[in-house]
């Protein structure tokens, strides 16, 4: 009878697989608020969409209810006044109001490496 040696993992390959674990926790850690607030403006902008009597009122009031659901879902990381709020000119929304906001969160990932992320959403007030 043969004996066989057992082995394992050797330490440099419990090293390498903790290492790509932790880029992974290290780049969903920057990440995940990043899309923690998107979700809050997301849904910022779809209340705005849902609010009765919304599209006959003007710009101002547009930015402060827009601005007020975002302090209430408590996204700091965007400001309303970056919005764009226009009435469309054509089409089949001509006349109506829609708002646009693009999204643009940046975080360092290490040294200078940084993590950007587009996001785009545009309503119509109805």
């Amino acid at each position: 009878m043969t004996r066989h040696k057992q082995q394992g993992m050797s330490f440099l390959g419990i090293f390498l697989i903790l290492a790509l674990i932790g880029g992974y926790l290290l780049v969903g850690m920057k990440v995940f608020p990043m899309y923690s607030d998107w979700s809050s403006i997301s849904a910022a902008l779809d209340s705005l969409a849902a609010t009765p009597g919304l599209a006959k009122k003007g710009k101002k009031e547009i930015y402060q209810k827009l601005n007020g659901q975002l302090y209430i879902d408590s996204v700091r990381t965007y400001d309303a006044r970056n919005a764009i709020i226009a009435k469309q000119k054509k089409g089949e929304n001509k006349g109506k109001w829609t708002v646009t906001v693009n999204y643009e969160p940046e975080a360092n990932l290490f040294s200078n490496v940084n993590i950007v992320i587009n996001f785009r959403k545009e309503v119509v007030l109805q």
